[in-house]
């Protein structure tokens, strides 16, 4: 579903986006007792990551990866006591960038440091300053963290060797869960599409908590004739039962904004996760007409 074309545009790695996959700094140590049983609880519903793993998932994208000796560019501030932490670093693609991959023994330990979702925007960037001397791209899944430092951003092939990787952690490093709905009314057919992850991870304290992350996209068409008049839109829709999962997104232009085929679509990333039973609301505004519709599951 993220739009490479037809797949949901979550800009994760672009030019000025965090890309990071859940593991941190070469620390030594060792768990004790109670970190012992923490971890057996979180083993028994989540598969944790490998570097093996984040390996297959990379090179499952066409990326080639050489796994290399190099200096951990974090900082000495963020070394962990109390937690094994376990890097490799490889260097990544044609233009040979470098990529470090740190392994946490739990996803808790991983979020003790790196609270995040799946990457780090522009806009959180000043919450991990701290941690490093330049401007890395991050990215985290589970219980790895991974940094990848960028020779030149401004590369068309490193835009896209950037996308890749977020295509690896978001969809090799995680199980992705769809749900698709779908509404009838007199004027428009809407269709949405999730995608998204979400599992339990039990923290330190021997507390479940709940992580998630995912996009979603939305497909209308106009089920009238007159395509070529249809210069403003404004959609507004709601889920999650109490509707705190809502969003709204309007358009215009001096032409008209659907494609030959009566087509519109727009999407963005998801804020709650979806309930069950989920009926979706859904209210659009075209020049100077409304209609509501109810997607339900399809």
């Amino acid at each position: 579903m993220r739009k490479s074309k037809n797949k949901i545009r979550y800009t994760m790695i672009g030019i000025h986006y965090a890309f990071l996959i859940c593991i941190l700094i070469a620390a030594t140590g060792c768990m004790n007792n109670d970190e012992s049983i923490n971890q057996d609880v979180e083993n028994s519903h989540l598969e944790l990551l490998t570097h093996e793993k984040v390996e297959d998932s990379i090179k499952d994208k066409g990326l080639a990866l050489q796994e290399v000796e190099l200096d951990s560019p974090l900082t000495e501030e963020v070394m962990w006591e109390g937690s094994a932490v376990r890097m490799k670093s490889y260097k990544v693609g044609e233009h040979q960038n470098h990529l470090f991959v740190y392994e946490f023994e739990s996803v808790a330990d991983r979020m003790e440091s790196f609270p995040m979702d799946y990457h780090v925007t522009p806009s959180q960037l000043d919450e991990f300053a701290h941690l490093f001397d330049e401007d890395y791209k991050l990215a985290s899944a589970k219980n790895v963290f991974i940094l990848y430092d960028p020779v030149e951003l401004d590369n068309i092939e490193i835009k896209s060797e950037l996308e890749q990787l977020r295509d690896a952690v978001f969809y090799g490093m995680h199980d992705i869960q769809e749900e698709i709905f779908r509404g009838h009314g007199d004027n428009w057919e809407v269709e949405v599409q999730f995608e998204f992850y979400e599992y339990e991870w039990t923290n330190n304290k021997e507390d479940d908590e709940l992580e998630f992350y995912g996009y979603y996209e939305f497909d209308l068409q106009y089920l009238n004739d007159n395509v070529e008049d249809l210069s403003y839109i404004r959609c507004k829709y709601f889920y999650n039962k109490h509707g705190d999962g809502s969003g709204t997104t309007s358009q215009s232009s001096q032409e008209t904004l659907l494609d030959e085929n009566g087509r519109y679509s727009f999407d963005n990333h998801m804020d709650y996760p979806l309930k069950k039973d989920e009926v979706i609301e859904f209210v659009i505004r075209w020049e100077d007409q409304e209609e509501e519709l109810e997607l339900e599951p399809y």
